[in-house]
């Protein structure tokens, strides 16, 4: 376990997103209760400075509080958490040993985030803590019950199925504080997707009415793109010229013409999917179906051209409501559903905030056991906030760009379950990657899963960068996104469990932890990754095939050992184009691509796309330091001479050096397969060292420098046990079983120590 290394962290949370502020003079606050002189019931994770002394002042927040008679004692409380915020001032940091506001159980809505500013955090000596009894709700919105939905005929209802209208429930939002105008805004939008508003059910997306409801369809070979003259072209409308692309046409199935055909109507109904490329979603109205005919035209989104094989499905439509958890708005501000079992005791929300909390400067504040759920925009955002802890929470359907961002030093964000993201999860930004001067921040045993959700593949569950952020114990799952993308220097990704990723995506990894030095990822579990379903069956679209650890575009100085890498529908491990990384002490187990692959970036491609890349770039002025120097020494000497280089020159690389693979232990199972299509395949590579540990010879084959003694293990079983193989592979990789039982989250009450 990570624990020797954890328990030397000081740790807290912040934010690294642009805060709200509050714009108006906060109320002054009645005096809460007197300082009690016991400590509270709930003790905090051992790793934690407990709050100790005497006094330890105590404000409450409760269902049915009153804000303005209130005096924020357990017999007074407040109403809003807010107030209690503005309570927290009346009491001197220096006279107190600690500020507790205690939540009571229950459901509070906000229409804006709760704001904490620096005159409202703690100290040392007398730190803040925001503490949810257990049932405590923060709704950024509209907070439902499922009485308040009625079951009726009118309205949309007589589109959808007959097997299903008696099962509808409707609701009227234009009571609750949307209007028609901002609905209608909203399906109007060209990315109605991501405008859309969400609907969650005890904190979980439900599904805009769709067709297929799993899956996609496979476009078909008429697809292309038109001009403004209604013939197919190849010019993008970035390009420039006098034919450029204005819309496209999507061929899809004439099976699917009877279907398309019944709508009512199509004005507000969407097509989304991957038209060419899996790395690239799109998601575009649909101007007009061709008659007779298995063709539809939709607005020109940019990039690629629709191909055959690409990915679609359609959304937006009553008459696709047919399955329990699918919803619909209609352009009065109806919004129908199918319920889910369980509707009735459930909690309902519907976002109207802008953001759930925004932390500003206030150092030594503590959030415990609070459910943050729906929001318009972020979840909780802090800046410039040191020995911030978020303990326990769990963060839902959040619309905007990370559901928990944070940016200072000495972060802990731990034990949470955060779920149901449109976009990223959690970022932290921590210490000074210039002066290699470490945050000592962690990410530790949380439960992270359902992010991405409407933005995707390039969107993750942990971002994290500067120097001194630890990442472990994590158990990540379910996404179409990446599991973390990390640079800075001194960034571990160790014993997390990480699964079930990239479901439709092509050409990116679950884990990236590269940049600037000692970035290691170590001891994780890295299973069931890449395109599946119709989006792994289409070999165009899934070219380059995903990958489990992915140091992309010239990602560097970064190393993995230890991990155990199973059934990657991609590749194991790719080195795109960097320099001084190192695999070593793997076990990688079925890979349908390349187990390792190591490869240079075309320097002409770099450019003329007027990329910077750490593989080819003069690095920031601080790498030459002597701190830098002494630190790591590799980038200061890894600068190409562009005088020598003809950038038109196909074979122009800029070629990765100082990369080792070694000791890894390879299984693949996937029946018999040339030597050429498995493996590693490094090409184009100076200074590159190999060498394979295992039972049969391996045939490289392939142009490059290498070490003698190539082998791997091969293996036709049907079946394999991995416990038998780390066994086996004992000796070679960095793994036992010992480890291995530790990977993913800790069950014990923060059972750090080793």
């Amino acid at each position: 376990m990570a624990k020797r290394i954890i328990s030397v962290l000081l740790i807290s949370v912040m934010l690294l997103s642009t805060l709200a502020s509050c714009t108006t003079t906060p109320p002054s606050p009645p005096v809460a209760d007197v300082p009690e002189t016991d400590t509270p019931e709930t003790a905090t994770p051992e790793t934690d400075a407990p709050i100790s002394g005497p006094n330890i002042a105590k404000i409450y927040v409760a269902p049915g509080g009153d804000d303005e008679n209130g005096d924020g004692s357990e017999a007074s409380p407040f109403a809003t958490v807010q107030m209690a915020v503005y309570a927290t001032r009346n009491f001197s940091r220096d006279a107190y040993d600690g500020i507790d506001v205690i939540i009571k159980a229950g459901t509070y809505t906000i229409t804006e985030p709760i704001v904490i500013d620096s005159a409202d955090g703690g100290t040392a000596s007398c730190p803040v803590r925001y503490l949810g009894e257990e049932g405590t709700v923060i709704v950024g919105g509209v907070a439902l019950t499922a009485t308040d939905f009625s079951h009726s005929k009118d309205g949309a209802v007589q589109y959808m199925p007959a097997d299903v209208q008696d099962k509808i429930v409707q609701i009227d939002l234009t009571k609750y504080g949307y209007t028609v105008e901002q609905i209608r805004t909203k399906l109007d939008d060209r990315n109605y997707r991501y405008a859309a508003v969400t609907f969650t059910v005890d904190g979980e997306y439900q599904t805009i009415a769709r067709f297929p409801n799993e899956d996609w369809l496979n476009i078909e070979e008429r697809s292309t793109m038109i001009d403004q003259y209604g013939n197919p072209t190849m010019v993008t409308d970035n390009e420039g010229g006098e034919f450029e692309a204005v819309t496209m046409q999507i061929e899809f199935g004439d099976e699917y013409i009877e279907r398309v055909n019944s709508w009512h109507s199509i004005e507000y109904a969407r097509a989304a999917g991957h038209y060419n490329v899996l790395w690239v979603s799109d998601n575009t109205k649909i101007n007009y179906f061709v008659p007779g005919d298995d063709l539809m035209v939709v607005d020109y989104c940019g990039g690629y051209a629709p191909e055959a094989g690409g990915l679609l499905y359609w959304y937006n439509i009553p008459e696709e409501l047919d399955i329990p958890g699918e919803y619909y708005i209609d352009e009065n501000a109806v919004l129908y559903y199918y319920p889910k079992d369980g509707f009735e005791s459930a909690v309902i929300s519907m976002p109207l905030s802008n953001g759930l909390m925004n932390i500003d400067g206030a150092d030594h504040l503590t959030l415990e056991r609070i459910h943050f759920t729906s929001s318009i925009s972020n979840g909780i955002t802090a800046n410039g906030t040191d020995y911030l802890s978020i303990v326990d929470c769990e963060i839902s359907s959040i619309a905007g760009e990370r559901a928990l961002s944070a940016n200072g030093n000495n972060i802990q964000i731990k034990g949470n379950h955060i779920h149901d993201c449109s976009k990223g999860a959690v970022s932290v930004r921590t210490g000074d990657q210039a002066t290699l001067t470490e945050g000592n921040s962690i990410v530790y045993n949380n439960h992270i899963h359902d992010w991405g959700i409407f933005y995707y593949p390039y969107a993750d569950a942990i971002s994290g960068g500067g120097c001194g952020l630890l990442i472990s114990h994590n158990e990540i799952h379910s996404s179409n996104a990446s599991a973390t993308s990390c640079g800075g220097a001194k960034v571990i990704i160790e014993y997390n469990e990480v699964y079930d990723l990239l479901r439709t995506s092509d050409d990116i990894g679950a884990v990236d932890n590269s940049g600037w030095g000692e970035n290691i990822t170590r001891y994780n579990y890295i299973h069931d990754v890449g395109a599946v379903g119709a989006a792994g069956s289409v070999e165009n679209l899934n070219d380059m095939g995903s990958a489990a650890i992915y140091w992309d575009a010239g990602g560097s100085y970064a190393s993995a050992y230890g991990n155990v890498i199973e059934k990657i529908n991609g590749n194991g491990v790719i080195i795109n184009g960097g320099r001084g990384c190192s695999v070593y002490g793997n076990l990688i187990i079925d890979c349908d691509r390349w187990y390792v692959w190591t490869t240079a970036i075309i320097f002409s491609q770099m450019y003329n796309n007027g990329t910077i890349s750490q593989s080819k770039t003069s690095y920031p002025d601080y790498v030459y330091s002597d701190a830098w120097k002494e630190f790591n020494p590799l980038p200061a000497t890894h600068v190409l001479n562009y005088s020598t280089i003809d950038p038109m020159d196909p074979r122009g690389w800029a070629a990765p050096t100082d990369n080792t693979v070694h000791d890894n232990w390879i299984h693949y199972n996937r029946g018999v397969r040339d030597f050429a299509n498995w493996g590693v395949r490094p090409f184009w590579i100076e200074d590159f060292v190999l060498h394979f540990s295992g039972e049969e010879n391996f045939d490289f084959g392939i142009d490059g420098t290498i070490t003698e003694n190539l082998s791997t293990y091969n293996s036709r079983r049907e079946t394999y046990n991995i416990e038998d193989l780390i066994l086996k592979a004992e000796g070679v990789i960095d793994m036992d079983l010992e480890r291995f039982a530790k990977i993913g989250r800790v069950m014990e009450e923060w059972n750090l120590g080793e």
